[in-house]
């Protein structure tokens, strides 16, 4: 397996799970939702001085679901 054979099976695998979640009014649909109660969890957090909890294990799942940069990791032409 390539990494062409990845890609390729990686669109229908999103398309499933795209498929399956769709309608679900329990489901986030794009990382800005999910980050808005994150992000109001923590602010309310420091504003209670509960830094250590704020700090912690609930900033650690804001940054996952924070999207990756659009910058490339490297120009095309490092790349060949």
């Amino acid at each position: 397996m390539n990494f062409h054979d990845i890609i390729r099976k990686g669109f229908p695998t999103r398309r499933n799970v795209k498929e399956t979640l769709e309608g679900d009014p329990e489901a986030y649909y794009d990382s800005a939702e999910l980050l808005e109660p994150l992000k109001l969890m923590y602010r309310s957090l420091m504003e209670t001085h509960d830094d250590g909890i704020a700090n912690g294990r609930l900033l650690d799942v804001i940054r996952q679901a924070r999207p990756p940069p659009l910058e490339p990791v490297c120009s095309c032409s490092d790349a060949f």
